[in-house]
């Protein structure tokens, strides 16, 4: 009854609506408690809310290391930022050899692509 139901929903509602009423459920399923869309408190309900409403570009430039690194390096300059070493697509490519005795290697997947890149270790 219930896969019918939600069958239905799927072919009748939007698909905007039925993503809102999947995470909701799956909320409801996890915490015991349905999440407070409207006015929000909790941690996880602010990370929902902003999922499902807030579809400002900038989050998805700031999810991408190697371009949160940019949009820093234009709000206020690069004085914050680590030294960036290296930035490949494959790993195979990384030159240890040239690399300083401390430093991190990190991978960075953007859509389509996963590139690492190596900035000096504190």
């Amino acid at each position: 009854m219930r896969r019918a139901l939600a069958n239905a929903a799927n072919t009748v509602l939007p698909e905007s609506i039925v993503a809102i009423l999947a995470v909701v459920r799956r909320h409801k399923r996890e915490t015991g408690a349905f999440p407070n869309l409207l006015r929000p408190t909790t941690f996880n309900e602010k990370l929902i809310h902003r999922m499902l409403f807030d579809h400002r570009p900038i989050w998805t430039q700031l999810q991408d290391k190697l371009a949160a690194r940019e949009y820093v390096k234009a709000r206020i300059g690069a004085e914050p930022l680590t030294q960036l070493y290296w930035v490949t697509a494959d790993p195979a490519n990384i030159p240890f050899d040239e690399l300083p005795d401390s430093f991190v290697t990190k991978p960075n997947h953007t859509p389509g692509a996963s590139r690492w890149y190596q900035t000096k270790h504190n």
